[in-house]
């Protein structure tokens, strides 16, 4: 589970008074809540006036890091936050790594090739390379889905720990994505006990219709999952041993690429805290 922050938490308890304090513990909150949240319940919880809070999420989003949607009028972030996230994958050197091992397991399968992470119930993109023809399919980084519909979700799902598992799908309504969604949570656990026991985990147009996926962990250098490989494609056959076999050597790759320094697993076990950037950012405006 995501351990809050300690700014987060002082946000809670009433220690939020400059703006910067505000904006970023808004930030956080609206980064741990995939639906968005609106102006009072951001106020309630960080028990400030509503106009004080909507004048810092109008702020916010005037700069691109938050978006509101004009239906629900909730607060999601925004562009600005990906670019940032962007900056820290750049500074760990991460893309440099990864992605001469993704094209090449691209060129091997025909098919797309995503690395991805599992935040609470939802995989988010880092990296992703190969098929252009699924241009009109939001696969691009910082792209977002529910993990029960996704071969990397269920994957990530499966390698957490039981009562973690349990303690995330009891808060957690399982949405159709397609047709074939695995919607019940019973039918989910038996699914993700089978991807335990295959060491790999398959999609079957769940959250595209013509999507097919396969997945395989990546793990750090404690043998702990940090993040997920995926092929994904409309041809991809879910029987295919060569692919699996190509997925997992690319796989053991990639954590070994990402276990020779430090630095690396620092940021695979927490590869999207924006936060980090963004008060190094503020500190280095206010130095």
């Amino acid at each position: 589970m995501i351990e809050p922050s300690i700014r987060l938490n002082r946000a809670a308890q009433g220690d939020c008074g400059t703006s910067l304090d505000r904006a970023l513990a808004i930030l956080e909150m609206i980064s741990q809540n995939a639906a968005g949240l609106a102006n009072a319940e951001i106020a309630r919880r960080l028990s400030i006036p509503s106009s004080s809070c909507s004048y810092v999420l109008q702020r916010l989003e005037r700069v691109g890091y938050l978006t509101r949607s004009e239906d629900t009028r909730r607060y999601k972030l925004g562009i600005k936050v990906l670019g940032l996230a962007h900056g820290v994958m750049r500074d760990t050197g991460l893309p440099a790594s990864v992605d001469p091992i993704l094209a090449e397991i691209a060129e091997k399968t025909g098919q797309a090739v995503i690395v991805a992470i599992l935040r609470k119930d939802r995989v988010t993109i880092l990296r992703r390379t190969g098929l252009p023809e699924l241009v009109d399919v939001d696969f691009e980084m910082g792209a977002s889905f529910p993990a029960h519909a996704t071969a990397i979700g269920k994957m990530l799902l499966a390698r957490l720990p039981d009562a973690d598992l349990l303690e995330l799908l009891g808060s957690q309504h399982l949405v159709k994505q397609s047709p074939r969604t695995i919607n019940s949570k019973d039918d989910l656990i038996r699914n993700l006990e089978d991807i335990r026991r295959r060491g790999h985990s398959t999609s079957n147009g769940e959250l595209f219709t013509r999507i097919m996926g396969l997945a395989v962990p990546i793990v750090d250098g404690a043998g702990q999952t940090c993040a997920g490989l995926t092929v994904a494609g409309p041809r991809l056959r879910l029987d295919d041993d060569a692919a699996i076999r190509i997925i997992h050597d690319g796989a053991t790759l990639i954590s070994k690429r990402l276990q020779e320094t430090a630095a690396h697993r620092r940021f695979l076990n927490s590869p999207f805290d924006v936060l980090t950037a963004l008060r190094h950012s503020a500190a280095g405006q206010t130095a």
